[in-house]
């Protein structure tokens, strides 16, 4: 399992990288140009949270704020469902 943060910031890293440092972030991190967003049936809110499978679905969404908790929770029940992929 790998967590990326996709940015949607128009002005790049110049703008992702202090708030990736204060927040110290410590996973990768990439900025979009509409691709990835488009891909996923785009983003009407920040922040959102899509769980996307090795097959490339979308296994969950969470617009709004997703608590650590919360994440986790929803992350241990779609490992619990699945095959020995790890999805």
């Amino acid at each position: 399992m790998t967590f990326v943060g996709v940015s949607l910031d128009k002005d790049g890293f110049s703008s992702v990288r202090p708030y990736a440092e204060k927040m110290e972030i410590n996973y990768p991190l990439v900025v979009d140009d509409g691709t990835v967003a488009a891909k996923y049936g785009g983003v009407r809110v920040l922040p959102s949270t899509v769980l996307i499978g090795p097959e490339g679905k979308i296994r969950h969404r969470k617009v709004g704020f997703f608590p650590e908790q919360q994440l986790r929770l929803q992350l241990k029940t779609l490992l619990g469902q699945t095959d020995s992929s790890g999805w």
